[in-house]
């Protein structure tokens, strides 16, 4: 499944990383004050599906702070040329074994995908705020 549609069919996990990346990104603005213009114009951009889909693509363990946040544990072991994970999270029962796997990044986006699922299944989205965010990201 590419990332786009499992953003689309998990829009409350895909509201949440939208939220956790721009306040990471409002957070390091504070601390930079080199350049007015540069720190307007980043605080003004609008963050659209669009590009949390690239970040997640190009960078899938950019997330792993915030699925720890989230209380969605992962946890990747490398043994014989081989990368095995497991995705976790307290409001399961079981947990999600994924590999053998010969490539770091696979196994990255392949925790990714398991932990946007389990991300979504235990949120507990705000309707009117969800709806509404659908409502804008459609259009777009």
């Amino acid at each position: 499944m590419k990332t786009i549609e499992l953003l689309k069919q998990n829009r409350n996990a895909a509201l949440h990383i939208k939220t956790w990346y721009v306040n990471k990104l409002t957070e390091s603005l504070k601390d930079f004050n080199e350049d007015a213009e540069f720190k307007r114009m980043i605080a003004e951009k609008k963050i659209s599906d669009k590009d949390i889909t690239k970040i997640v693509e190009r960078s899938p363990r950019s997330l792993l702070d915030m699925f720890d946040e989230s209380k969605i544990f992962v946890s990747i072991t490398a043994e014989h040329k081989a990368f095995t994970a497991t995705v976790s999270c307290p409001n399961s029962n079981a947990a999600t074994f994924i590999g053998p796997l010969d490539d770091r990044y696979e196994i990255d986006k392949a925790v990714t995908k398991e932990a946007i699922l389990k991300l979504e299944s235990v949120l507990t989205p705000d309707t009117e705020e969800v709806t509404e965010e659908q409502k804008k990201e459609d259009k777009s």
